[in-house]
């Protein structure tokens, strides 16, 4: 039972470190130098986007603050018939 245990802790006997190649460095660094900085804030496609949240946003606004300006309705004006048939006292 003890062998499998030995045969595996032994199996790495032997073994070299990986080393990268000489050149790898170079190589990385010459794609980084070769990559275009990009700056986020030059894109403009987001402008369209920001201009429509915008418009629905300040249209909500608008539309939410006049109904809570309009007084609310009085039910028993609009329907007098139905309101008088019902003698309450």
């Amino acid at each position: 039972m003890e062998e499998w245990k030995n045969d595996i802790l032994n199996s790495l006997e032997g073994m070299e470190k990986a080393q990268p190649p000489a050149n790898a460095f170079l190589k990385i660094q010459n794609r980084i130098s070769n990559q275009q900085a990009t700056k986020p804030y030059k894109d403009k496609s987001w402008l369209p986007l920001a201009a429509a949240i915008s418009l629905i946003v300040i249209t909500n606004v608008f539309f939410v603050s006049d109904y809570l300006q309009k007084p609310s309705e009085d039910t028993s004006a609009a329907y007098p018939t139905i309101i008088s048939s019902y003698i309450l006292y």
